[in-house]
C-alpha cells in the first residue's frame, strides 16, 4: 500500500462511495446558500428593519423544521422529552435560536458580509475550547497551537480600523464583528449542549426541531413588542425583500440546519467543520460581485487565513484523535479475540470431567481464579513436577499366608470448585480401597509409603 500523501489521497478518493459523494454534495449546497445568505441579507437589511426581518424568518422557517421534523422521524418526535430533556432543549434554544440567530442579524446590519463569513469557522475553535474546560476533548499540543492561531485570527479581523465601509462607520463595524463573535461562541455553547441529548438518544433533527420551537418564540414575542406598528411594516414590504426573506427562512434556515444535522449523523462534525472553511471563501468572491461598497485591506484578508489555518490545525488535532481511537479499538477487538481463541479456563465454571480431560491431554495454557491469577512461570513449573510424581502401586507378594497379587486403586476425588489460594494443590486427595474378598498385609516398608502416599499429591495420567 501506497502510504505517501498521494496514495493516501487516490486511496480516499477510490474508497469514496455514493453515499459519502451525496454527503459532501450536501454539505457543499449548504456552504454556498449560507454564503449567497450573507450577500442577500445584507442587501434587504437596508430596506427592511433587523427585527421585522428575524421575526418573519422565525414565524416561516419554525414550522417548517417541525413539519420535516415529524416526517423524518415520526416516531422519535412523539416521544415527549421529560424534566432533565426538556432544560436541556430548552437550554439549547436560547442559544441557538434566541441569541445565536439575534446576534447574527444585529452584526450583519452593522458590519459587512464578508466578516459575517469569516467568523462563522470560529465555532468549531470555540467548541473545543469549551469541550477542554469541561473535560470532553482531550489536551493535545497541536489543539492549542490551533486554538491560539485562531484567536489571532480573530483579533487580526475583528480590528476595524483596518476595514472601511461606505455604509458603515467604524464604531458599526466594531460591534457588528463583536456580534459576530458572540454569535459563534453561542453556537459553540449549544454544541456542548446538545451532546447530553446526544448520548441520551435523542435525533439532530429532534434536537434542531425543538430548539427552534423553544427560542423563535422569545424572538418573535421581542420583535413585534420593538417594531411600532407592525403591521405597516410587513405590508410596505415589496417583493425582492419577500423573496429574500423565504430564501432565508426556507433554504438558508430550514433547509441548512436540517441538512447539516443529517450530515452530522451521516459523517462526522470533523468533515462539516471543513466545509465552514468554505464560506469565506465563496462569501468573499459574491460580495466583491454584488458589494463592492465592501473593502476589505491586507491585513483582514491575512487575519482570516490564519483563523482557517487555526481551524485546520485543531480539525487536523480531532482526526488524529479519531484514528487513534479507531486504532486503540482494533487492537482491543484483536487481542480480544486472540484471548478467545486461546480460551482461558476458569475454575468457577470446570466440571471435574473437564477438569480431567485437561490434565490427560497435557493442554492446562491459562487457569483465571476469582481470587487471583497464578504467573505462567510458576503455573508451568508446577505442572512439570506433577507429570514427574508418580505413585506405582506395585503388586505385593504376602510371604505369610499366599501368593496373590492385591491391586490398589488410588481413587481421586476431584472437587468440582476449588479455592483460588489452593490452586497449586489441586490433586492433593488420595484414598485407598480395600478388597473386602482378600486381606491384605503389609510389610513395614511398605505400611509406611502407604501412610506417608496419604498426603502426596497425586497426578492422575493415562
Amino acid at each position: 500500500m501506497d502510504m505517501t500523501l498521494k496514495g493516501r489521497i487516490k486511496q480516499s478518493i477510490r474508497s469514496c462511495t455514493f453515499k459519502d459523494f451525496k454527503v459532501h454534495l450536501v454539505l457543499l449546497s449548504v456552504c454556498l446558500v449560507f454564503s449567497v445568505f450573507y450577500i442577500i441579507t445584507k442587501k434587504t437589511l437596508n430596506q427592511i428593519d433587523v427585527w421585522v426581518f428575524l421575526t418573519l424568518r422565525l414565524a416561516i422557517a419554525t414550522p417548517i423544521l417541525w413539519i420535516c421534523a415529524f416526517i423524518v422521524d415520526t416516531k422519535e418526535m412523539l416521544k415527549l422529552p421529560n424534566k432533565k430533556e426538556l432544560l436541556f432543549l430548552s437550554l439549547s434554544g436560547i442559544l441557538s435560536v434566541t441569541v445565536n440567530q439575534s446576534l447574527f442579524l444585529l452584526g450583519l446590519s452593522l458590519s459587512t458580509a464578508s466578516n459575517a463569513a469569516i467568523t462563522q469557522p470560529a465555532i468549531p475553535v470555540f467548541s473545543t475550547v469549551f469541550g477542554v474546560l469541561l473535560g470532553f476533548e482531550r489536551k493535545t499540543k497541536l489543539k492549542f497551537l490551533g486554538i491560539a492561531t485562531a484567536v489571532i485570527g480573530c483579533v487580526l479581523m475583528v480590528d476595524f480600523t483596518h476595514l472601511t465601509s461606505e455604509n458603515s462607520s467604524s464604531r458599526d463595524i466594531l460591534l457588528g464583528n463583536l456580534c459576530f463573535l458572540g454569535n459563534t461562541v453561542a453556537y459553540a455553547v449549544f454544541l456542548m449542549v446538545q451532546k447530553p441529548l446526544g448520548d441520551r438518544g435523542i435525533s439532530a433533527i429532534k434536537i434542531m426541531a425543538w430548539s427552534f420551537g423553544i427560542g423563535s418564540p422569545p424572538v418573535i414575542l421581542f420583535g413585534l413588542l420593538y417594531t411600532d406598528n407592525i403591521s405597516h411594516a410587513v405590508a410596505s414590504i415589496t417583493v425582492w425583500p419577500w423573496m429574500a426573506i423565504l430564501y432565508c427562512a426556507i433554504l438558508a434556515t430550514a433547509y441548512c440546519f436540517f441538512a447539516s444535522s443529517w450530515a452530522v449523523a451521516k459523517s462526522n462534525a470533523v468533515t462539516v467543520s471543513v466545509y465552514l472553511c468554505v464560506e469565506p471563501l465563496a462569501t468573499g468572491i459574491l460580495a466583491t460581485i454584488f458589494l463592492p461598497d465592501e473593502i476589505l485591506t491586507l491585513l483582514n484578508i491575512f487575519g482570516g487565513i490564519v483563523m482557517v489555518c487555526g481551524v485546520a490545525l485543531v480539525m487536523v488535532s480531532k482526526y488524529r484523535e479519531k484514528k487513534k481511537d479507531e486504532l486503540d479499538n482494533f487492537e482491543k477487538e484483536k487481542l480480544k479475540r486472540y484471548d478467545m481463541n486461546n480460551s482461558a479456563v476458569e475454575l468457577n465454571t470446570l466440571s471435574p470431567e473437564a477438569i480431567i480431560n485437561i490434565s490427560k491431554e497435557n493442554s492446562y495454557s491459562k487457569i483465571i481464579s476469582s481470587n487471583s491469577i497464578i504467573n505462567e512461570s510458576d503455573e508451568n513449573e508446577e505442572f512439570s513436577d506433577n507429570k514427574n510424581q508418580e505413585i506405582e502401586i506395585d503388586n505385593i507378594n504376602d510371604s505369610n499366608n499366599n501368593n496373590n497379587n492385591n491391586n490398589f486403586n488410588n481413587n481421586i476425588n476431584i472437587q468440582p470448585y476449588f479455592n483460588g489460594n489452593n490452586l497449586l494443590n489441586q490433586f492433593k486427595q488420595e484414598e485407598e480401597n480395600e478388597d473386602n474378598d482378600q486381606e491384605i498385609n503389609l510389610n513395614d516398608s511398605i505400611d509406611d509409603s502407604i501412610k506417608g502416599g496419604g498426603n502426596t499429591k497425586a497426578d492422575n495420567h493415562t
